[in-house]
């Protein structure tokens, strides 16, 4: 009898210990855009893509210097957003700030959404853009992708998937020339004096 209850009773805590795993949380990646402050040239391009492409969690990065903008793919069960955000800062110069694309932003309470965020545990500015909110984070708080997209969506916002354009931005081919010059020379120079690195 006590040989069947022993039995009974590691049966009832495998069955349990399998459905915690099977139901634990899974987020996918969540695909992110930045705006991004302080890209010149190709060389600021290609520092800041090994940066957030060095970060744990980071499946994808890329960067556009026309656009002023870095596509992220980021698993958050490794890094939050704003944890990369602040670990990118540490590493290079280049500021980034998040934009959530809202859908049908001409016609959306802006002031509203902006209010939503702005009551989310972490988040030290927010400021409309022509397709949604800019987003920056206390630098020492933890927030999460889906924490901004959640509080949206219960107050009736859908951010967008799809990565943002900024088709105003015009770059000259000059100022891309001289500025990877400066860039060349700061890499040569300035790596014992600086834990930062790119143009300025």
């Amino acid at each position: 009898m006590r040989w069947l209850f022993t039995s009974l009773m590691v049966t009832v805590a495998f069955a349990l210990c399998s459905g915690q795993k099977s139901g634990e949380h899974k987020t996918s990646p969540a695909k992110l855009t930045f705006a991004v402050e302080g890209l010149h040239c190709e060389n600021c391009v290609a520092n800041l893509t090994k940066a957030l492409k060095g970060v744990s969690g980071v499946q994808k990065a890329e960067v556009s210097l026309k656009d002023k903008r870095a596509i992220v793919t980021l698993d958050e069960s490794k890094t939050s957003v704003s944890n990369l955000v602040a670990q990118i800062q540490k590493q290079v110069s280049y500021r980034l700030t998040l934009l959530l694309p809202i859908e049908n932003w001409e016609k959306a309470d802006r002031n509203k959404a902006a209010q939503v965020i702005k009551g989310v545990k972490g988040i030290a500015d927010v400021r409309e853009d022509k397709s949604g909110l800019l987003v920056s984070f206390d630098p020492k708080a933890t927030v999460r992708y889906s924490e901004l997209t959640e509080s949206l969506a219960r107050a009736g916002f859908k951010v967008s998937n799809s990565p943002v354009i900024n088709e105003s931005h015009e770059h000259s081919s000059s100022h891309q020339s001289s500025c990877c010059s400066e860039c060349e020379s700061s890499h040569g120079s300035s790596h014992s004096g600086s834990q930062h690195s790119g143009c300025r």
